[in-house]
């Protein structure tokens, strides 16, 4: 079913999801060629930067025109007369221009047409027939015009332009090279949305990530999110969602671009639903390669300051701390060394603006990349929920902290002064036989206290991985248990039941690993709970 094209430009609207059913049949459709070794490296199966110009390219063109390059051409080129740069970088063929007596006007220019071309084979061996491949119709724009049979007869194929500017077209080509022009839509105005349009969920991921484990990953997360039609949720994928003949991520300005207006639509609809299917998505391989990509960990910034819940998902299903799987062990075990940084970025100037957006945040780099580093822990293990094996500010380690205490003895009315490091501290805490001793740290403000209860707790984690004997330490603020019993209408309840219902809200429903297990309770801020 076919749906009419909304304009090109995205600024202030919606941006169109894709139904999973259509994605299903799609992937049903490409299967046996997504099972191929992916060009790039044969030891990986075809991908989204295959599948993107090889399958979506294709089936969404409106108008072609293959030209061949003269000299004067060329000249023209020079001058600024047959080309235009938009604010995404798009060649464009200016209003009036022609090329070999074809009109290019708002058509794009990114290859030419080489024999041994890599790019697009199959579809040219259709030769002139190949418009059949085309999905789009009169709606989208598509008009009746033939399509020429042109360029080389061997083993016809494109090769991407060197380069997109105005300035340096004429370079990269040669008087009687072949020229290809194309406009298109986008996947998802091929179709008709159904009954979630136009947005329901956001999908983060790699674009190296073979494309039948990234449909494997989204499936389930659908059965997750909406199990009693999991085709009818409706996702943000950028591969669908935007023309890939005429990029429009929003020019200079993120903060128009479409995936920040699915984002904030996602967010208000979560908002006014707290229903779990509004979310982001974030799809991980075997090499958390999504926390490698600049634009994965910008979409993860923006949704976290949108309060959007995110779900961890790979081919073996969701990644939580439940959850036991080696894609979630292998997350866990980069997560902490990833220098987010580092992070690659296939455009320099999508670089550039990403960098700009971090730094002039609260905190910079450092502050945007540890708390995103902990919000995926979080949705791991108790380290992140607890956020004490890093400072959250400035990425550093916590260190043993030494500490002068005493230790009061009821039975006997003494003091034995004693010294030793907190580590050394943390370990007789933690350790099976304490019984049900207790501890009092006081200490002026700055003195360490906070520093020791995180460095408590991460002790306490790894002890309580090691031994399934071990108390398992958890942070509670008092503050909050405060809160708690002021919500209460007696005013008054067990301490069992208000620790229950505190960590029912904190840690939902991973509450229950709590249950039957030996804790250490690290009650922080005495000062702040009040009279309760």
């Amino acid at each position: 079913k076919l749906t009419s094209v909304t304009s090109f430009k995205q600024h202030g609207r919606v941006p169109k999801g894709l139904c999973l059913r259509y994605f299903d049949d799609l992937i049903e459709e490409t299967k046996d060629w997504l099972e191929m070794p992916a060009a790039f490296d044969p030891k990986f199966r075809k991908n989204m930067y295959e599948f993107c110009p090889e399958v979506v390219i294709p089936k969404t063109t409106v108008e072609e025109c293959v030209v061949t390059v003269t000299t004067k051409d060329l000249q023209k080129m020079i001058a600024g007369e047959l080309f235009r740069n938009d604010d995404q970088g798009n060649l464009i063929g200016c209003a009036e221009a022609t090329i070999g007596g074809q009109k290019i006007g708002g058509l794009t220019a990114r290859s030419k047409l080489v024999a041994g071309g890599k790019i697009r084979q199959s579809y040219w061996q259709h030769g002139g027939s190949r418009a059949s491949v085309w999905l789009t119709s009169p709606m989208h724009g598509r008009t009746d015009a033939p399509v020429e049979d042109a360029g080389p007869r061997h083993q016809p194929g494109e090769e991407d332009l060197k380069s997109l500017k105005v300035e340096d077209v004429a370079s990269a080509l040669k008087a009687g090279d072949t020229l290809v022009l194309r406009k298109g839509v986008a996947y998802v105005d091929l179709f008709e949305q159904g009954k979630l349009a136009p947005l329901s969920s956001f999908a983060s991921h790699w674009w190296g990530e073979p494309t039948l484990e990234m449909h494997a990953s989204l499936r389930k997360h659908a059965k997750y999110v909406h199990p009693s039609d999991p085709g009818e949720v409706c996702y943000y994928i950028c591969t669908f969602s935007n023309s890939q003949h005429l990029l429009d991520l929003g020019g200079s300005d993120w903060r128009q671009s479409p995936f920040r207006n699915g984002l904030d639509h996602i967010a208000g609809l979560h908002e006014k639903t707290r229903d779990s299917m509004h979310s982001m998505v974030m799809l991980f391989d075997q090499n958390c390669n999504t926390l490698k990509r600049m634009w994965c960990i910008f979409e993860l910034w923006v949704a976290a300051q949108r309060d959007i819940p995110l779900h961890l998902f790979s081919t073996e299903g969701q990644l939580s701390r439940q959850a036991s799987s080696q894609v979630e062990k292998i997350v866990l075990e980069q997560i902490g060394n990833l220098d987010l940084a580092d992070a690659a970025c296939s455009n320099a100037d999508d670089r550039i603006m990403i960098d700009k957006a971090i730094k002039e945040s609260e905190g910079g780099f450092d502050a945007v990349f540890a708390k995103l580093r902990l919000l995926v822990m979080d949705k791991l293990s108790f380290i992140g929920s607890l956020a004490v094996s890093i400072d959250p500010f400035t990425r550093q380690q916590l260190q043993d902290v030494p500490l002068d205490f005493k230790i009061f003895s009821r039975e006997e009315h003494s003091v034995v002064p004693e010294r030793m490091t907190s580590r050394e501290l943390v370990k007789q805490m933690c350790s099976p036989s304490i019984g049900h001793k207790r501890i009092l740290l006081v200490g002026d403000a700055g003195s360490g206290k906070t520093c020791f209860s995180r460095e408590l707790t991460r002790e306490g984690v790894r002890l309580a991985k090691e031994d399934g004997t071990a108390a398992l330490p958890v942070r509670v603020p008092l503050a909050e248990l405060a809160k708690l019993v002021q919500e209460t209408e007696q005013g008054e309840e067990s301490a069992s039941n208000l620790l229950d219902r505190w960590t029912g809200q904190v840690f939902q429903g991973d509450a229950d690993l709590l249950k039957d297990r030996s804790l250490l309770l690290i009650l922080d801020g005495f000062d702040e709970a009040g009279g309760r």
